[in-house]
């Protein structure tokens, strides 16, 4: 939020006594100084241990709970929730949204059109937000509007435009080194920016771990 970014990307996951936690990986091995899979431990038995930051130095933080995750930002930031890979149910997720009343505020990622249409059936209120293939097509016709995610590759492996656009939805793209390791992590190659604008000139959204730099790069730009 301090960097001036949007949106803020997360993952949740499902402790072994139903607690809902936020942490990309299945293990904490990476994220903390613990070890062990996420669904094979309880909430208290994770919290032993304290979060590392970059560097792979121990930090005095505790993995968050999705509560606690939200609440943080809440009136501040969106948040956009990649579960449906993960081990959270969408009912669980969209009970703790609620609860907080925090709908308006809500992307929750679908990787498929089955996992959509499972969202929608909770609420059609919720923010839909899907693969730019064919997963978007239960939003298709729907009142509203949806976001659909591209991903950026500077080798020429960038997703494809397709029929999404066309059909209604606004692009957002993903520029990261987890994607594509000719990405920088931590920085802004223009160059790729300049190529990412030029395949997808309708863009509305870029997810990177930079924010700071990519904001000044979109400014320069005159597009932010």
């Amino acid at each position: 939020m301090a960097a001036g970014a949007e949106i803020l990307e997360c993952d949740v996951r499902h402790t072994k006594d139903g607690v809902l936690v936020v942490c990309h990986d299945e293990t904490i091995d990476a994220t903390t100084t613990g070890q062990g899979r996420i669904a094979d431990m309880t909430y208290d038995e994770i919290l032993q241990y304290n979060l590392k930051d970059r560097a792979g130095k121990p930090t005095d933080e505790k993995m968050p709970t999705l509560e606690e995750f939200l609440k943080a930002g809440r009136g501040k930031i969106y948040f956009n929730l990649d579960y449906s890979p993960r081990t959270a149910s969408t009912q669980e997720v969209m009970n703790v949204v609620k609860e907080l009343d925090m709908m308006e505020q809500v992307f929750f990622y679908c990787n498929s059109s089955q996992k959509a249409e499972e969202v929608l059936s909770i609420s059609k209120k919720a923010h839909v937000y899907t693969w730019a293939q064919s997963a978007y097509k239960p939003l298709v016709g729907l009142p509203g509007n949806y976001f659909v995610q591209y991903s950026y590759a500077p080798d020429g492996q960038s997703t494809p435009i397709g029929t999404a656009v066309s059909e209604g939805m606004i692009p957002t793209v993903n520029m990261l080194h987890v994607l594509s390791g000719l990405i920088p992590e931590y920085d802004i190659n223009t160059t790729y920016l300049d190529e990412l604008l030029q395949i997808y000139p309708e863009v509305r959204m870029i997810q990177t771990d930079a924010p700071e730099v990519l904001i000044s790069a979109l400014q320069a730009r005159g597009l932010r």
